[in-house]
């Protein structure tokens, strides 16, 4: 699948691996796939993967289509939790949820381009 492609989606993952749970939302319409736990960036043979918790979830990216983020928050149940969507133009890829509440100012900055 490849490497970052570029420095901004790089820091922003490295980022995000302060956080102790997050849930990785993908699928097309109608279907979805949630993976919840603490995610980290690992070069695996050329690969930059994400992997969750000990790294027997993984997830593989085509990161020269992640091209931009947005940023959300959205009240569920009384409650206040973050979400990050990323883009490959108009074609949502996928998302990455903060259920506790929203994200940092540090996460938030990054929000536009990832190239």
């Amino acid at each position: 699948m490849g490497q970052f492609h570029s420095s901004r989606q790089r820091e922003l993952f490295r980022a995000l691996e302060k956080y102790r749970m997050l849930i990785f939302a993908a699928g097309p319409a109608g279907i979805s796939a949630n993976y919840e736990g603490q995610f980290k960036v690992t070069t695996y043979s050329n690969e930059d993967r994400l992997e969750g918790d000990d790294g027997t979830f993984h997830v593989h990216i085509e990161w020269n289509r992640v091209k931009r983020i947005t940023v959300e928050e959205k009240v569920i149940e009384g409650r206040t939790e973050g979400m990050l969507t990323f883009w490959d133009g108009e074609e949502r890829l996928f998302r990455l949820y903060n259920p506790s509440r929203p994200f940092s100012a540090e996460i938030t900055a990054f929000a536009g381009s990832l190239e």
